[in-house]
């Protein structure tokens, strides 16, 4: 039911007038509506369901939510929050590792947490075991999201694959519709243990690993950075029609979509989303 404000409005004196002037206008009723990115998320505690060393400084939370909370759209994220000494909350955004869970599984999402030293959120985050419970709230996000669109063409520095990841997997679990080369993932990572998910991604046929430092021996691709002619074999022949999620840090994601224009994809055609430390 629609709230309406101005309910009893018949029942009140009209309003007065001033001098000769007519009366003031009234507002008829006035109803709430949603808004754009959906009704308010209340915050939710989840339960730590798995945890998973993805490098010597990464891991990912599987987290149990309550039943009845909304699917992820791929790309999205949550808002963890953590209590301090001095009853204040500490936040901090992050993206969903995962595709969504489909009925009848049980709502989880993955979160990939990267632990920093001076960070806030980030020790206590690694510090968590299986059963421990957390606060969280969303999914949020409504601009680097994937909605099925296709041809499509992720480019993820370091922790930027996180919210990749969640796309890939979703194209993935949905049958890889449109096909091979459909969609495709480029990583830029230093060396081989710095990549998150390494069982899956590497030597995958979606994915090409760039190491920009340290590359496996048996590399076709010698350690660099990330450059056009990495990029340019994924810009299909009509660019036009491409979409282009970038993500990494704000050095990473402003040189790819540099890149990416120089090879040809318009700059409305990519979406970026860059991070800072947690």
């Amino acid at each position: 039911m629609t709230d309406r404000i101005g309910a009893g409005a018949a029942d009140l004196p009209p309003l007065p007038t001033l001098g000769g002037l007519p009366p003031l206008p009234t507002l008829g009723p006035v109803g709430r509506r949603p808004p754009p990115g959906g009704a308010r998320r209340e915050w939710v505690t989840a339960t730590v369901e798995a945890c998973t060393e993805e490098t010597a400084h990464a891991r990912t939370l599987r987290l149990r939510l309550p039943d009845g909370t909304p699917a992820h759209t791929p790309g999205q994220h949550y808002v963890v929050r953590v209590g301090r000494d001095d009853g204040s909350w500490a936040q901090r955004s992050y993206s969903v590792a995962s595709a969504p869970a489909l009925p009848p599984a049980p709502p989880t999402v993955d979160l990939t947490v990267e632990r920093l030293d001076d960070g806030e959120l980030s020790p206590y985050l690694h510090s968590l075991r299986v059963g421990d419970r957390v606060e969280l709230r969303g999914p949020f996000g409504g601009w680097f999201v994937w909605r099925g669109e296709r041809p499509v063409l992720l480019v993820g520095g370091g922790s930027g694959v996180v919210p990749l990841a969640s796309v890939l997997r979703a194209w993935q679990q949905r049958g890889r519709p449109g096909g091979d080369g459909a969609m495709h993932l480029v990583v830029s990572v230093r060396s081989p243990a710095d990549l998150f998910y390494a069982a899956e991604l590497a030597g995958s046929p979606d994915v090409t690993v760039a190491h920009t430092r340290t590359a496996p021996d048996d590399a076709a691709r010698p350690p660099g950075r990330l450059t056009v002619d990495d990029l340019r074999p994924y810009v299909t022949a009509a660019p036009d029609a491409l979409t282009v999620y970038v993500c990494g840090s704000a050095a990473f994601a402003e040189g790819a979509t540099g890149l990416l224009v120089r090879a040809g994809v318009p700059a409305s055609a990519v979406r970026v989303e860059a991070f800072g430390p947690s």
